[in-house]
Parts: structure tokens; C-alpha cells; sequence
């Protein structure tokens, strides 16, 4: 799938705002430990550079988010999180691995990327809990 022009960024970028707003709170975990699932896989974009999404894996969103915006000097936008550690971060890359920029952990904005944090958008509706960032990032 080809990456979309900035036009097509836009649009898809609308379309994702014009969604239902997530604002019932619940008490979610994650589970915390050694284990390599610990923690979350994110996917998020930064202001300026909104053609691409990166991918990642944290224990503590709040603080790799806001290393990100320092490191970048840019904000970022949280798209969506789901439970999982590095074998699920992994596997993210490699289903999207089609869509990376080369050397990075950025992915190209498409369509199918954007149907796929749409999906865990439905799993997950709730993402903000576990990542315990609330709407800080958005």
C-alpha cells in the first residue's frame, strides 16, 4: 500500500477526530513485573511530522512520552495503546513492516494502518487507563 500524500494524512487525521470521544473511566491494570508483556504497545504522531506513526513499547507511558517530546521537541498525539511488551511490539513490525521507514520505528500513514488502530480502538476503548496518561497526549 502506497503511503498517503499530506492531502490523504489530513483527511484520515478528520476522520479519526470526528469519533466517538472516550470519556467513561474505569480502573484497568496492567499487569506489572519482569515479564517481557509488561507494560504497552503505543502508536502515536508527533505535530510536525504527521505523515508517519511510531510505534513503541513502554512500561511507563507518561514518562517515554514526555522523553519523546523532549528528545523531538515536538508534541505528540496518542492514536491508541494496547496491552503487550516487546514480542507484541515485535510483531507489530513485522505485520506493518511493509509500511516502515528504513532504520526507524516509524510507519508510514496509511489507510491500513489507520483500520488497524481503529480496531484496537474497539478492543481497547479504554486505552487511556492503562497507559495512565488520561488525555494529556491527545
Amino acid at each position: 500500500m502506497e503511503p498517503l500524500d499530506i492531502a490523504g494524512v489530513k483527511q484520515l487525521q478528520a476522520q479519526q477526530h470526528a469519533g466517538p470521544r472516550i470519556t467513561k473511566r474505569v480502573a484497568l491494570s496492567v499487569q506489572q513485573g519482569d515479564s517481557d508483556d509488561a507494560g504497552c504497545v503505543y502508536y502515536v504522531v508527533f505535530r510536525r511530522n504527521a505523515d508517519r506513526i511510531k510505534i513503541g513499547t513502554t512500561r511507563q507511558a507518561r514518562r517515554r512520552f514526555s522523553t519523546l517530546s523532549s528528545q523531538t521537541g515536538d508534541r505528540l498525539r496518542l492514536l491508541v495503546a494496547e496491552p503487550g511488551g516487546r514480542p507484541q511490539e515485535d510483531e507489530r513490525h513485522r505485520q506493518f513492516a511493509h509500511l516502515r521507514v528504513a532504520g526507524t520505528e516509524y510507519f508510514h500513514y496509511t489507510s491500513e494502518l489507520v483500520d488497524h488502530i481503529g480496531e484496537l480502538r474497539q478492543r481497547f476503548p479504554h486505552y487511556r487507563d492503562f497507559t495512565n496518561v488520561g488525555m494529556s497526549y491527545d
